[in-house]
């Protein structure tokens, strides 16, 4: 093997990783929760800066759930707020001051962090609040009102919504978000509120359970889920619409997350449905036109229960299953789909946030914590020593494979562990990093 073997082990190298589209499973504890923190988190994170911002809908001094943040690197987890104990009123409902129970992540605009607890506040039904970045100056900006049992459908309904459970959106000085129950069918809301909480709105009750879906908006039309499929309705409350309903099990049944977009395309997910009843991986255009699953979950290794909205980059979409849990991705045409990082003991993940080629999120559970996964190609690094040829790379999850030719058939070299050398010898030989 002459000195050239160098040009054509680098050529190889950067070959494969373009061309396999390789992810590392690069996984960093950024904060395990403990017994001193009470409890685990449930909503998705933010990322600001250096800065990852949650919720945890359980402990804190109140034992009523807490907004927290957390350095990427790890460093300086903070409580920035807890919020107050609940106590029983005469209708034996749990009520508060501020809310309790914040089940779903945060929004920031300057430095204010928005964000919904699931029950609490003076009707027990829960509330939207802000609080600062650094813990200070909390409000309550709006408490969703008592709900009463409506005798015909046996419903508890109101007039707003109530037990918020998925993240707000903001535009401008206006906040949406969705409720899981109340509204006049008992099936949740969606509605608008402004920053300083005046003009609370209530756009539409839905016709189908609300689930955890967040709204996402698309110039003055908001889209979501619930258990009847997509809906959309205008962000002055007009022109509501069924846009998409799944007709049979095999389609995917129950999506209960949000949904992403690109261009005129919305991609989510059904949690149950398709093969063996473990979930769907789908798009649709806006208009209900175009249909497709991209993925059947078989609850085996590709996991089941997707119950994690999606994070779209590109042409790549990642999201989390319940069932066998792990992270996965795959193209936005329904190709390559990888189990980027199963973890079968999880009890569950939240919606992630993608920064460059790294995801932020949480596990809930026994396993709680926030971490971060980098989704980054391994560089394969090659250097002369002398008469042999140096080889490194940073993650031991990927074996060192060799094959004679560019296109030929590659093995594992037993026991290659970085860095591994190589003596300058015939016949020639190229490697690959592959994922074990």
């Amino acid at each position: 093997m002459k000195f050239m073997l160098k040009q054509a082990v680098l050529t190889i190298a950067a070959f494969f990783l373009a061309a396999v589209n390789t992810e590392a499973q690069v996984f960093g504890v950024l904060h395990r929760f403990t017994t001193g923190d009470n409890s685990t988190p449930a909503g998705g994170v933010i990322l600001s800066g250096n800065t990852v911002y949650g919720t945890v809908p359980g402990g804190g001094a109140g034992n009523a759930g807490l907004v927290f943040s957390v350095n990427t690197d790890g460093t300086s987890f903070s409580n920035l707020y807890s919020f107050t104990a609940t106590s029983t009123n005469s209708l034996g409902i749990s009520t508060n001051s501020d809310g309790a129970n914040p089940e779903a992540g945060l929004v920031l605009s300057g430095d204010s962090l928005y964000g919904t607890a699931s029950l609490g506040g003076s009707a027990g039904s829960g509330t939207v609040f802000r609080v600062n970045t650094d813990g200070t100056d909390f409000t309550n900006l709006y408490n969703f009102s008592a709900d009463s049992l409506d005798a015909s459908s046996g419903r508890l309904t109101n007039s707003d919504g109530a037990d918020p459970w998925a993240p707000l959106i903001l535009s401008g000085n206006t906040l949406y978000g969705t409720t899981t129950r109340g509204g006049t069918n008992g099936q949740g809301t969606v509605f608008r509120v402004n920053t300083d909480g005046t003009c609370f709105t209530n756009l539409c009750s839905s016709y189908g359970f609300m689930g955890y879906s967040p709204v996402l908006l698309s110039g003055n039309v908001l889209y979501w889920t619930g258990s009847g499929g997509c809906y959309a309705v205008n962000t002055d409350g007009t022109s509501f619409t069924n846009f998409l309903h799944f007709t049979n099990v095999s389609e995917g049944i129950d999506p209960q997350v949000g949904l992403v977009m690109s261009g005129n395309v919305l991609y989510g997910t059904t949690s149950f449905g398709g093969i063996g009843n473990n979930g769907t991986v789908f798009r649709v255009n806006t208009d209900g036109t175009c249909f497709t699953n991209l993925h059947l979950f078989t609850g085996g290794n590709d996991g089941g229960e997707p119950q994690t909205g999606l994070v779209l980059s590109g042409d790549k979409l990642h999201g989390a299953t319940l069932n066998n849990g792990g992270i996965f991705g795959i193209n936005t045409d329904g190709t390559c789909f990888t189990n980027v990082f199963p973890d079968p003991y999880a009890d569950g993940f939240s919606t992630m946030v993608l920064s460059g080629n790294t995801l932020y999120g949480a596990m809930s559970g026994m396993s709680g914590m926030v971490f971060a996964l980098s989704l980054g190609p391994i560089p394969l690094n090659v250097q002369m020593n002398g008469s042999a040829v140096v080889l490194t790379w940073g993650n031991p999850a990927f074996w060192l494979q060799a094959a004679p030719t560019v296109s030929g058939v590659y093995t594992n070299i037993p026991d290659a562990t970085s860095p591994y050398t190589n003596a300058l010898a015939e016949p020639q030989v190229f490697f690959r990093l592959e994922a074990n």
